[in-house]
């Protein structure tokens, strides 16, 4: 009987890669060993996914991590967790004692210094750092411009909108066009860290210090 279940099982679930359906599969045509299931089962609940790996795999309770704590349930084809947190798998002695073998398969020591780990960058980026990588160099010069220009159009949405996608923005020393709600004239900023957002037409910089109002006015 125990073979015939376990084939049922591995047979629903295996169909059901992601295990959406497979529980109410087994209920509509297996009631008798979903009802079994629960009966041997009574601490798990009713996740019939958790029900059916533990059955397959010959166990009567979850698996717990070496410090007493319950794992992770990933799923029929994963199964549990090995251990319960980060923290509990870098302090197993199973997984120094790999990283161990590894370092010292790959470097000829057990611990991995750094003058081997610049030898390797320098072998593989040409650089002794990831920081003088030239793609993490673009990466963080974009993120901080997205970050400055959001804060920017956060600061003056009640008088400027941007009149482009922040994903096109190209950075804050590159020209940007930007719409101005009081005259609705667009007009071009560039060097947004060093100069304020100011509308060529409200605030002229070389027409005589006149606005657009003060000439119109005065035609």
């Amino acid at each position: 009987m125990t073979l015939d279940i376990s084939y049922i099982l591995k047979t629903i679930w295996e169909s059901d890669k992601k295990g959406w359906g497979a529980a109410a599969r087994l209920k509509a045509n297996h009631p008798e060993v979903s009802s079994y299931l629960d009966d041997i089962y009574p601490a798990i609940g009713s996740n019939k996914s958790k029900q059916a790996w533990l059955f397959v795999n010959n166990l009567m309770c979850i698996p717990c991590c070496y410090c007493g704590k319950e794992c992770e349930f990933l799923g029929f084809s994963r199964g549990f967790r090995k251990f319960c947190s980060t923290k509990c798998m870098a302090n197993s002695n199973e997984v120094k004692e790999k990283i161990a073998t590894t370092t010292f398969d790959r470097h000829g020591g057990s611990f991995f210094s750094k003058d081997q780990f610049k030898q390797t960058m320098v072998e593989k980026y040409g650089v002794a750092n990831a920081g003088q990588m030239e793609s993490n160099k673009k990466s963080r010069a974009k993120k901080k411009s997205d970050t400055y220009i959001l804060q920017k159009i956060s600061e003056v949405e009640k008088q400027y909108v941007p009149m482009f996608e922040i994903v096109n923005f190209l950075g804050v020393h590159e020209p940007s066009q930007w719409k101005c709600l009081t005259c609705q004239e667009c007009f071009e900023q560039k060097n947004m860290t060093y100069t304020e957002l100011n509308c060529s037409s409200c605030f002229p910089i070389k027409n005589l210090g006149k606005s657009k109002l003060e000439t119109e006015v005065l035609q």
